[in-house]
């Protein structure tokens, strides 16, 4: 069973998904140790910058939010990797079940993200895993997770994913945080 709601209680947009991450907080370490290294603006080639798009303002969560509400509703927005070796049609890969329960099949590295972003929030999930995993990770433990503080374009991490942090929904290791970030 998958559900999620989001209570009063930090800004995000959720995703749900399938995850790797790295984090952004070495190249502040890297940049300082260039700098006291020795080397200056002068000794660097330019490098082009990434213009992100402008984020959407973030609502004050004061009530319950169910975030299934959202997705029946319309208000999100579906991805999924073309370049993954499992790749079905968003509509095929993330359904409602006739008793109600959101169904992520696992046949593509993607997710749904809300229209709107969310601060100060309480973020409540229950899940049942799947029997199956697909492609190469028949053989693997079942993944998922779910994305918050989502940022930028869909598909910047391996094409699957945003630029988030993650609280990973996978097979011995849920509750772990990822940091996923693109390389810019």
């Amino acid at each position: 069973m998958t559900s999620a709601h989001i209570d009063p209680t930090d800004q995000f947009r959720p995703t749900w998904l399938h995850g790797v991450s790295r984090c952004m907080r070495w190249a502040y370490l890297a940049l300082a140790v260039f700098t006291w290294g020795g080397l200056s603006a002068q000794d660097q080639v330019p490098v082009a910058k990434a213009v992100l798009p402008a984020e959407p303002v973030a609502q004050l969560v004061n009530k319950t939010i169910n975030v299934l509400d959202l997705i029946r509703g319309g208000k999100v927005e579906y991805h999924v990797s073309s370049k993954a070796d499992v790749n079905d049609a968003a509509k095929e890969v993330f359904t409602f079940q006739p008793d109600g329960m959101f169904h992520i099949s696992g046949r593509g590295y993607g997710g749904v993200t809300t229209n709107d972003s969310f601060k100060d929030y309480h973020l409540v999930i229950e899940f049942m895993w799947g029997g199956k995993t697909w492609g190469k990770r028949e053989k693997a433990a079942r993944d998922c997770g779910i994305l918050v503080h989502c940022f930028g374009p869909q598909g910047t991490m391996n094409d699957a994913w945003m630029a988030s942090i993650e609280a990973q929904i996978i097979e011995g290791g849920v509750g772990d945080i990822l940091v996923l970030s693109p390389k810019l």
